[in-house]
């Protein structure tokens, strides 16, 4: 009996998990800020880099650069880091630039993460250690649900946002494609 007590537990934990990371929309409803709209100027940050420096938005600038706001936590968002991969091949060798933002998570479980699955993406991580208050990466863009995916243009203003992944998700491509990306 206690192996599928486990199971259900471990079931109900992940499903959980999913609603959280899926309320976005829910909870902008309940007087959450909006998300940032196309054509506003996308916040200036500078966070610490997975392996040293920093990532600094206004570097990019001239790119396409796709920011995606995860967590290890966020089942949605561990779906969703094999699409971001696909769409970084894709894009390779045109100047669009794809970030992995950690946010809302604590640096040990963002380190163990890194070193258990670095090698398995080429894009770049960054870690927001200021995480869920007001001075918070999450919070400058507004975003209360994760995984959330921010299209900044090559002049530095949002060109769409995306809330959410499902398996065969292509908004990031649509997004892309509108920005003259080839993918």
């Amino acid at each position: 009996m206690a192996p599928r007590s486990f199971g259900l537990k471990c079931y109900l934990a992940t499903a959980l998990l999913a609603l959280a990371c899926a309320a976005g929309p829910a909870l902008q409803a309940q007087g959450r800020p909006q998300l940032l709209t196309a054509g506003t100027p996308a916040p200036d940050f500078s966070i610490a880099a997975d392996g040293g420096g920093n990532l600094t938005l206004s570097d990019y600038r001239g790119k396409v650069v796709i920011l995606d706001f995860w967590a290890t936590w966020c089942p949605p968002c561990q779906k969703s880091m094999p699409h971001l991969e696909t769409v970084a091949k894709a894009v390779a060798g045109q100047d669009v630039v794809v970030l992995g933002l950690c946010v809302w998570d604590d640096r040990a479980k963002f380190d163990a993460w890194m070193k258990a699955k670095r090698s398995s993406f080429s894009f770049k991580f960054g870690y927001d250690p200021a995480g869920r208050s007001p001075n918070g990466l999450g919070a400058k863009f507004n975003v209360s649900g994760i995984p959330t995916t921010y299209i900044i243009d090559p002049k530095g203003q949002v060109a769409a946002t995306i809330v959410g992944y499902d398996s065969g998700d292509t908004r990031v491509e649509a997004a892309l494609r509108k920005l003259g990306v080839k993918i």
